[in-house]
């Protein structure tokens, strides 16, 4: 097993799947959602949020692997909730996205 380090979400793009970390030693290491582990199946990041990772050398340079979230800020915590309330405004209520919306609450 490689040494784990500690980063930050430098930007992530939900629609995309894919964004990019940083941590003292990386700039710009790739992390693709699959690469998230996650209790509840929501696999997507947030700018600034603090993560955990492997690194390994890909194809196109350094990717993150076995990403675990440890922590938000409390302002990106306002912007998804704020982008949260967006969605819900311009969806129907389904069951399932109600499902989906508790499942995203969960990392906080």
């Amino acid at each position: 097993m490689s040494k784990r380090l500690i980063g930050k979400v430098t930007w992530f793009n939900q629609g995309l799947k894919f964004g990019f970390i940083e941590s003292n030693n990386i700039k710009d290491c790739l992390v693709h959602c699959d690469s998230i582990i996650s209790t509840n199946n929501y696999k997507t990041l947030y700018d600034d949020q603090i993560v955990e990772f492997e690194v390994r050398e890909g194809d196109k340079g350094l990717t993150a692997i076995n990403v675990i979230l440890i922590d938000t800020p409390k302002s990106e915590k306002e912007k998804i909730l704020l982008d949260l309330k967006t969605r819900i405004e311009d969806t129907e209520i389904t069951l399932d996205g109600l499902k989906r919306l508790k499942d995203s609450l969960l990392i906080f």
